[in-house]
């Protein structure tokens, strides 16, 4: 049986569990074991610097794993309100942090993570018991599963604007939990699932939800320094890593981490690192690092062993995550604190106004006609746009049936979101075989006949979907802090922090000609004045633009021998020419998608997994 760096494996208490090829010695360094009543395990797994807190009360036992506040005393107490196992999705809901839980009351187990998926859990069944687990892959080793094709299909786009299939796990009969839903097994061994979350309304004004913001964020950082009495935060400057630093700071001794380059604003992030760090209290240590000392992009790749049990942006970029957690081992540091999720959760988008303009069009109109995002279209076009009132089923069936067939090369034109899409339009690579276009046709036609929209407007379903995306991602960074023996997360994206964000109005939250004023108000009076005028962020198109050269022909290298050619999902010789690194410009995002999907591959292969 594959076993991950780190892994949680729930057993039912059933006689079959027996012969589940579970490590027999858990009295090892990171390993753990629970047992039902009977004897039989109940928890097992290997958490590598994840938390774990226990506790019990009469027929009851409950586990917390993971980055959490929770201490034995609130889970007692929890377990003295708890009525019936089903309670417990609402009563652990106040516990800050990014974890799962997991109990057992008189043979029946419930299981569940996080709303928005950093934290995942998958099910399967095995000689009629159920199995559940936070690694897809796992699983998948233990039912000797094959890779789900259609699956495959999925991650080769640009984006899938449908919960349901983008949480489709990579191996047949594995089945995933969505967030915000919880598992249950009976005693008689029957397996369901069930819906306990729901979206707050978005009802109030900035001051308000700035205030929330900033508690529940500061609650968030507050779970990570838990039996951490020293940690390391990015400080990258923008408005994302600086307020964590800076909340971290006031806690306890924190290093902060900011990296620069010699490219054209390279040095901007450290400047404005460098204004707001004068107001943090606690700062142990400012480390500034030049990036071009880590692995370029594209760089690295040959060496990085890590398994995912998914596809993602992390592969791709996991060397030069490993560059900077390994200097945090060193010195001894278990916890880095990121920014990850704060454009998903910050940053408004144009389809906020399609909602928006139900109760307020002229209001909507006028967002629309300043926001220079949408400067491209004509105002005929936005007019038709604010007006369109097809349903989510009918997009869906639009994008099968049109979409797939118009096949071109993925440039930024091709990415403008516009006011009445359901979600970011999917790019269909020139490369895909007309297999996997049968197989993307099929899976989007299935999820047009459910209709399932996260929400029953654009908007909203727009801003979960997004967050989960943004969950998914960080959820595999973990994977690669695991790796390092650093916990490596990602406050913005915890329950309680977004809920926070999402209790705001549309247009309070962000404006067209705004940069993350919600943050800003947040950390007015805390940070800077001087800094808090920052409204633009650097990217690095240069580093990936001469990496993408220095790295081709490794790069190539690694998509022969992952097996991705071999799928029928790829046509090798289109998806090699539009490959070839460019003087002007980085790769198209579908090419980046294929590089991952071919070390995803390529490492589950090594293990036996695919």
């Amino acid at each position: 049986m594959w076993q991950p760096s780190s892994y949680v494996l729930v057993l039912p208490d059933h006689g079959n569990s027996e012969a589940i090829p579970v490590e027999s010695d858990y009295s090892s360094p990171g390993y753990v074991r629970f047992d039902h009543a009977s004897g039989r395990p109940w928890v097992v797994g290997r958490l590598l610097g994840r938390r774990l807190v226990y506790a019990r009360d009469r027929n009851t036992q409950i586990v917390v794993i993971g980055s959490s506040s929770a201490d034995i005393g609130q889970l007692e107490q929890i377990l003295r309100k708890m009525k019936t196992i089903t309670d417990l999705p609402v009563l652990t809901h106040g516990i800050a942090g990014n974890f799962v839980v997991i109990a057992s009351r008189e043979e029946s187990i419930i299981a569940f993570g996080p709303v928005f998926q950093t934290y995942r859990l998958f099910t399967c069944q095995v000689n009629g018991m159920p199995l559940i687990s936070d690694r897809a892959d796992m699983l998948a080793s233990i039912c000797r599963s094959r890779m789900d094709r259609s699956a495959l299909a999925l991650k080769l786009i640009s984006s899938v604007p449908d919960q349901h299939l983008a949480d489709r796990p990579m191996w047949e009969q594995i089945s995933s939990c969505p967030g915000g839903t919880y598992l249950l097994v009976d005693k008689n061994g029957c397996l369901r699932s069930a819906k306990w979350w729901n979206r707050p309304g978005a009802r109030l004004r900035r001051e308000e939800g700035a205030e929330l913001l900033r508690d529940e964020l500061a609650r968030a950082v507050g779970a990570r320094r838990v039996g951490f009495d020293h940690i390391a935060c990015d400080l990258s400057g923008g408005l994302d890593s600086t307020p964590i630093c800076y909340l971290s700071s006031t806690l306890g001794r924190t290093t902060a981490v900011t990296y620069f380059n010699d490219d054209p604003g390279g040095r901007e992030d450290l400047s404005w690192a460098r204004k707001a760090i004068v107001s943090m209290p606690e700062i142990e240590a400012h480390v500034v690092q030049s990036i071009d000392d880590a692995p370029q992009f594209f760089g690295g790749l040959r060496d990085m062993s890590i398994v995912f049990d998914e596809p993602s942006q992390v592969p791709l970029a996991a060397p030069r995550m490993q560059y900077t957690l390994e200097f945090d081992a060193e010195s001894q540091i278990g916890m880095h604190l990121n920014g990850a999720g704060g454009d998903h959760l910050l940053r408004g988008v144009p389809v906020w106004n399609h909602t928006l303009a139900r109760n307020k069009p002229l209001f909507a109109w006028r967002r629309i006609c300043a926001d220079p995002d949408l400067k491209a279209y004509g105002r005929c076009s936005l007019l038709r746009q604010l007006l369109n009132r097809q349903s989510y089923g009918q997009w869906l069936k639009d994008l099968a049936s049109g979409g797939l067939e118009d096949f071109h090369h993925d440039g930024e034109a091709g990415l403008r979101v516009r006011v009445d899409s359901w979600f970011v339009p999917p790019q269909f690579p020139s490369w895909l075989t007309s297999e996997a276009r049968e197989l993307l046709r099929n899976s989007f036609l299935e999820a047009a006949e459910a209709d399932c929209p996260l929400a029953s407007d654009r908007a909203g379903h727009f801003d979960r979907l997004s967050i989960l995306e943004a969950g998914r991602v960080v959820r595999n960074t973990q994977i690669v802090g695991d790796c390092c023996g650093v916990s490596y997360e990602a406050p913005l994206l915890d329950d309680r922090v977004v809920e926070a964000v999402l209790a705001v109005r549309y247009e309070e939250r962000d404006g067209p000609l705004e940069w993350k004023p919600l943050m800003k108000q947040a950390m007015m009076g805390f940070l800077p004045d001087d800094y808090l005028h920052r409204t633009t962020k650097v990217g690095g198109s240069p580093q990936v633009i001469r990496g993408c050269w220095g790295n081709a022909r490794e790069v190539m290298e690694i998509l022969e021998d992952s097996g991705l050619f071999g799928t029928g999902l790829v046509n090798k010789e289109i998806l090699q020419r539009e490959a070839a690194p460019s003087m002007t410009d980085g790769p198209p995002g579908s090419i980046i998608s294929a590089i991952n999907i071919g070390l995803f591959l390529r490492n589950l292969h090594s293990h036996g997994l695919y």
